[in-house]
């Protein structure tokens, strides 16, 4: 049985041996920091509209899953909190978040990103790193807050990254032999450092 906080507003552990579609109460406006450690069986979530936080590594190593509804009202998601959930292969954010932890996304399965405008400097390194499947990132012109050089290092050891599209200005980058990125009109965005 999922253990919920006696107020209901968070929720606190989901027994490992869990199987199959977790569905969170409506009211839970956090899920606590390693509330699905390890919960190798689960394959679907749903999270509720009003959830807040994602604590960090809140679902660390659910191997099993695939598919996670993200509420429009997140604002934050911790390290770790998606990390090694190799199944996992869309992530579809909401456009309140501000913060995502350092690896928040770790090898994972992910294919595709659209980052929100929202992302504050409030954000990790690496948080879709070894995302061995991710080819397109899509980025607004201009984040609140967040660098876009910081932004570009999300993306560390993504090994087969074809595109990033940057939507405002219709600008669009690709990968060159020396791992550069360049935009149309020939600038240095982002260098992808030495492995």
């Amino acid at each position: 049985e999922i253990v919920y906080s006696k107020d209901g507003t968070q929720l606190i552990r989901c027994p490992q041996d869990y199987k199959g579609t977790v569905v969170v109460a409506d009211g839970v406006t956090a899920i606590r920091k390693e509330a699905f450690y390890q919960c190798k069986q689960i394959e679907k979530v749903k999270l509720p509209e009003g959830l807040l936080y994602i604590g960090d590594y809140a679902f660390y190593e659910c191997m099993s899953l695939k598919e996670v509804s993200f509420s429009e009202s997140l604002i934050a998601i911790g390290k770790g909190a998606f990390s090694y959930c190799e199944k996992l292969d869309s992530a579809l954010l909401g456009n309140q978040l501000s913060s995502l932890g350092e690896e928040a996304f770790y090898e994972t399965n992910i294919k595709e990103v659209v980052l929100p405008k929202t992302l504050t400097s409030d954000c990790g390194e690496n948080v879709f790193g070894q995302c061995g499947n991710l080819y397109i990132v899509r980025l607004p012109q201009f984040f609140n807050g967040l660098e876009m050089e910081k932004c570009l290092q999300f993306f560390d050891d993504c090994e087969n990254l074809e595109r990033i599209i940057i939507e405002e200005n219709g600008r669009e980058c690709v990968w060159e032999d020396e791992g550069e990125y360049y935009s149309t009109n020939g600038l240095v965005l982002y260098k992808r450092r030495n492995s």
